[in-house]
């Protein structure tokens, strides 16, 4: 067994030990054991040592230079129970639940991301979910090919979700679609009437939530659901 190294985080002391196994493992140890290995011990000495492992964790109750005899300075009744230390720096851990400490844990995360992020698939730009491809900065830029399965207005080029209008609200707003007949039919102004009301109740609904909620992306898709929904609803 070989003594590497004495650590001590605030009130925590540690040793860290390679095992006969080959091993290397951090383990916590009374004050004593802390002060003889600072002070006597060297790195990759080796050393006889007295520990518990209990769930993976290590108690070091006594430490001696290799063939040493009699007792030491570091010979201490062992704690009642073995403390818990991240298995990278040693740093004391409430509990065993988690097996690094939260500086550790986040040095991982900020190298590895996991594969559950969702990014547009256009900007890289992080996702809430899975729900959309495109972030709403992405979804409303114009530019970039569309697919033959899009449907998109006359004027002004903007996505339609169907084929069921030619323009989209804003675009046929200032410049009507006509009838064959030169002038407005009548289903066409009724179908305006119909979208300026429902346009008109999704934005009084959505007013309520102005100000509560600063994501511009969800207060968009809030409005084109509230608008489909009263559409249906008076068509």
């Amino acid at each position: 067994m070989q003594f590497l190294v004495a650590y001590q985080k605030g009130n925590k002391t540690l040793v860290k030990l390679v095992l006969d196994d080959g091993n290397e493992v951090w383990a916590t140890c009374p004050e004593a054991v802390y002060n003889f290995a600072k002070k006597a011990l060297k790195e990759k000495e080796e050393v006889n040592a007295e520990y518990e492992e209990k769930h993976g964790q290590y108690y070091v109750s006594r430490i001696t230079k290799k063939g040493a005899q009699g007792t030491d300075a570091s010979n201490t009744p062992p704690e009642t129970t073995a403390g818990y230390t991240c298995e990278e720096c040693g740093a004391e851990l409430k509990t065993d639940k988690y097996k690094k400490c939260y500086t550790c844990n986040q040095k991982k995360s900020s190298v590895n991301k996991t594969n559950s992020e969702f990014n547009c698939e256009e900007c890289g730009t992080s996702l809430k979910d899975g729900k959309y491809k495109k972030c709403y900065t992405c979804n409303q830029n114009k530019s970039g090919a569309k697919s033959q399965a899009e449907y998109t207005c006359t004027d002004c080029g903007k996505e339609l979700k169907t084929d069921k209008y030619k323009k989209c609200y804003t675009c046929n707003q200032k410049n009507p679609s006509k009838s064959s007949g030169g002038g407005e039919s009548s289903s066409e102004r009724a179908d305006s009437i119909k979208r300026q009301s429902a346009l008109k109740s999704a934005s009084n609904a959505i007013q309520v939530l102005t100000g509560r909620i600063e994501d511009t992306q969800t207060l968009g898709d809030m409005v084109v659901e509230l608008y489909d929904r009263f559409l249906k609803k008076i068509s």
